[in-house]
């Protein structure tokens, strides 16, 4: 069973600083506010509630399940961490 997304994003913020790898290889770190995280370096701000769909789709089979939300390349980095996932999914 997923955990509820409190938990996830509990796991995110205790992750924050941290390096996460994209797809491609490059590697990037993020900054935690009240309820969005901004990669470092970019403008883009993901939401909570971004993640929590992200949330309903895992298993995540490959990046195209999260597409369609914002930032699907850090959305996907981050779920498929194993220091989020904690063999959850």
């Amino acid at each position: 069973m997923t955990p509820e997304l409190p938990i996830v994003w509990s796991r995110i913020r205790q992750h924050e600083g941290e390096g996460f790898r994209l797809i491609r290889g490059d590697v990037f770190t993020y900054e935690m506010f009240d309820n969005y995280l901004r990669p470092v370096g970019r403008v883009r701000h993901l939401s909570r509630t971004n993640f929590g769909k992200a949330l309903e789709r895992v298993p995540l089979n490959g990046y195209s399940s999260v597409k369609d939300l914002q930032g699907p390349s850090y959305v996907y980095a981050i779920l498929t961490d194993p220091r989020i996932r904690r063999g959850d999914w």
